[in-house]
């Protein structure tokens, strides 16, 4: 099926965030009408999802330039000419798994990753599955007076307690093989609004991370700790939360800029296999 004459179907996935997309292909070239369509679909959404797509890494890099520009994720090895697609790979013998636990993606960057695009290659046969939160939502059911008291207040987000060795969440930094040295993103550190408003939609969400954010301006580590430790747990409720069950073949593309999410690691002894991509701007 060409996916510039596609019927574009839609299918919410629940009344948190996310839609299951059907009728089209896209190992087939992307119309500019139903890229504008895309688009919106991400943001209204905020998590799109494709099942049944056969789809290679230079099929990945074009998709993913739909929604904007690429760029490199600092700590991962990518493949041999395509060089925005990163493996992610866990062997029935590795322990931990990468990005483990509930984040954002490079909130220690200056400018984060827009939106990530996740292809599923092998997934085990129970388990893997991935978690995401909307930030919309939470931060619609804070109370006005937090609200109030966190409006004008920013974070510390920084890479270390996952790409340092000795960091607090080192088992998410992934394999040993699949990752490199970035030496200039190793101790990245950024500063950003508690709350931010969507670029698009001008919706307001709230802005944590639980594996990056360290510190709020202004405040003590006294009166941060448990002001942080307070809207990680609010950020996660459940009446937030949508889980995604992958399959093989199935993409995942999600808005960084209103979401968290968590990849399950409750599949020891099997395999898992994705490919990744960042898109920014």
């Amino acid at each position: 099926m060409d996916s510039s004459r596609a019927h574009l179907g839609l299918r919410t996935a629940s009344p948190a965030l996310g839609a299951e997309i059907t009728g089209i292909n896209l190992s087939a070239p992307v119309s500019a009408s139903l890229a504008t369509e895309l688009r919106q679909g991400l943001c209204d959404h905020h998590l799109l999802i494709f099942r049944n797509q056969s789809l290679e890494p230079k099929d990945l890099t074009r998709i993913g330039r739909v929604f904007g520009n690429l760029t490199q994720y600092p700590f991962l090895r990518h493949l041999p000419g395509e060089p925005f697609v990163a493996p992610v790979v866990k062997e029935p013998w590795d322990t931990g798994v990468f990005g483990g636990g509930w984040h954002t993606d490079t909130p220690y960057l200056a400018e984060p990753a827009r939106a990530t695009l996740l292809y599923a290659l092998e997934v085990p046969e129970s388990g893997g599955d991935t978690l995401f939160s909307n930030m919309h939502l939470a931060y619609r059911a804070l109370p006005n007076t937090l609200k109030r008291r966190i409006e004008t207040l920013r974070g510390v987000f920084t890479s270390t307690r996952v790409h340092e060795k000795s960091g607090a969440f080192a088992s998410s930094a992934g394999r040993a093989e699949d990752r490199i040295d970035a030496d200039a993103h190793t101790g990245a550190e950024a500063q950003h609004p508690l709350v931010r408003r969507h670029p698009r939609t001008r919706a307001l969400s709230l802005h944590v991370s639980p594996l990056h954010l360290t510190e709020i301006i202004g405040l003590s580590q006294q009166d941060s700790a448990p002001l942080i430790e307070a809207l990680n747990a609010h950020a996660i409720n459940e009446q937030f939360c949508f889980r995604l069950t992958w399959q093989p073949r199935t993409l995942a593309l999600w808005d960084n800029r209103c979401l968290l999410h968590c990849p399950m690691d409750d599949y020891a002894g099997q395999r898992r296999e994705m490919l990744r991509v960042s898109i920014v701007g």
